[in-house]
């Protein structure tokens, strides 16, 4: 299955990153809690998960949830001994199924809460 989250966002589109330094920066930055690396991530895949869990759900409120899935990603990464581009876009993938999922079923259940019962 192919997927908009299958290639991150070329670091050279974020100013003072190029492609292959850009990406090891991010990382350590990330290892080592810099919050200039979560801007530099929420550019590199913020528009691309809204874009996946919109299109897969149908719902439009999703910046939560996209927060959320970069939030356990630096998460991951930090966790990650030797993490590389290639695990970050993996994990931001499967992540994104995950929030998928999970918008679903909190849309079910407002669906459900907010039904009339048959009296």
């Amino acid at each position: 299955m192919s997927s908009v989250l299958a290639q991150p966002i070329s670091t050279s589109s974020v100013p003072g990153a190029n492609a292959s330094s850009g990406s090891a920066q991010c990382l350590e930055a990330i290892r080592h809690g810099d919050p200039a690396a979560a801007q530099v991530l929420y550019t590199m895949y913020a528009g691309q998960i809204r874009a996946y869990l919109r299109r897969h759900t149908g719902i439009q409120e999703v910046e939560t949830t996209v927060f959320s899935i970069l939030v356990e990603a630096v998460r991951s990464v930090r966790e990650m001994e030797h993490a590389t581009m290639k695990d970050l876009s993996q994990t931001v993938r499967e992540l994104s199924q995950q929030g998928v999922f999970a918008l679903r079923r909190g849309h079910i259940s407002k669906s459900f809460s907010s039904a009339r019962t048959l009296d």
